[in-house]
């Protein structure tokens, strides 16, 4: 890759070792850089899980600061970057969650953060989805910290747009749509994974956070009218503060043993594999990189419009989000797929993901940030 120094370091910075969507991107993009740089180096500002990055090659080293909340970690984090700095000034540094991001233009103005680019990354729209008194906190932030990055990068048009539009000093800045990495390899990897047996029955599936942006409680009440005859289960992965929500939900609409909450899995590839549809419920995404974890594995893929960008992806059906029977439509409509009609949308699936290569993410993302 076109000037990428393979003697100096790379930095990621996240707020946590919890891995979820945004992590997932920057962990694909530093095993990738992990092939071209001697070491990299991943500051965890806060630790809130375990076993998410043990599978890193030899070259990424990881420092978690010891805290169990952002705030608290963050002057810890401060300093631990500025003691990496002073051992070798970054040749680049990463991140991809909102308030980090304006944390590392922050210390980037202070002199702490040593670094040739500052390539930060939204991860969702972020003035949609936040109103209010946070929302102005977080336009604080956003005029704060934001300036002192070299790129920003938003993952969809949409994504750009909503930011010029709510924030115009946004226009000031070096901010490129470039699409989310999507790294085939790994997931052939990931893809041999035994699934362990959940259920009896054929079920769909979905994953991610148990909060409301992700809006499962719209899926059971879709599921909940899907066809008696399809005799289907629910399985939704992950974790969050709704489940008990969730769980009374099932429980009222007579769906108790057929929804099934069986926690934050690691590795969900085989579970999109082994479904009979895989299918998202949110009310508001930047662009999730389940939906193309889902389109690696499965040819019946039904979601919401959480963003208008999932209108465009070839053969996924899509509806409006809120909208529990417009989802239970589209969601019978893929069950119906035939045979023919599903080797047209693996055929389409695997041509999309091949041009989300991390290479070609990553040299997009170099080649803006000169």
């Amino acid at each position: 890759m076109v000037g990428i120094h393979r003697n100096r370091p790379v930095l990621f910075v996240m707020p946590s070792d919890r891995l979820g969507g945004a992590e997932t991107i920057l962990k694909i993009v530093m095993r990738t850089l992990a092939t071209r740089v001697q070491r990299i180096e991943v500051v965890f500002i806060s630790h809130k899980a375990e076993g998410n990055w043990e599978d890193l090659p030899e070259n990424i080293h990881t420092h978690t600061i010891p805290s169990a909340t952002e705030k608290g970690g963050l002057i810890p984090a401060a300093r631990l970057i500025k003691k990496l700095c002073r051992m070798a000034p970054f040749q680049a540094t990463f991140s991809s969650h909102s308030h980090v991001n304006a944390y590392l233009g922050l210390l980037r103005k202070a002199g702490t953060l040593k670094t040739d680019r500052l390539i930060v990354r939204e991860s969702s729209v972020t003035f949609d989805r936040y109103k209010g008194g946070f929302g102005r906190f977080m336009e604080l932030l956003y005029r704060t910290g934001y300036p002192a990055a070299d790129l920003v990068i938003a993952q969809t048009d949409y994504m750009r747009e909503r930011l010029l539009d709510y924030l115009p000093p946004a226009r000031g800045w070096n901010l490129r749509t470039i699409h989310s990495p999507f790294d085939v390899e790994r997931v052939r990897e990931l893809e041999q994974a035994e699934v362990p047996p959940l259920t009896d029955r054929p079920y769909v599936v979905s994953a991610g956070r148990l909060e409301r942006v992700k809006a499962f409680d719209q899926l059971i009440r879709a599921f909940a009218q899907l066809p008696a005859e399809e005799d289907l289960a629910l399985v939704i992965l992950g974790e969050g503060s709704e489940r008990k929500m969730l769980e009374e939900l099932a429980k009222e609409l007579g769906l108790r043993d057929r929804v099934i909450l069986p926690g934050f899995v690691s590795n969900p590839i085989p579970y999109f594999r082994e479904a009979r549809l895989c299918a998202a419920s949110s009310r508001i995404e930047g662009f999730s990189n389940v939906i193309l974890q889902m389109m690696s594995q499965h040819a019946a893929i039904a979601t919401t419009l959480a963003t208008p960008d999932y209108g465009r992806l070839p053969g996924v059906f899509t509806c409006p989000p809120g909208n529990p029977e417009a989802l239970a439509g589209i969601m019978s409509q893929a069950l119906r797929l035939s045979a023919e009609e599903q080797a047209q949308n693996r055929r389409q699936f695997a041509a999309y993901l091949a041009e989300r290569s991390p290479e070609k993410f990553i040299e997009a993302a170099w080649k803006a940030s000169e």
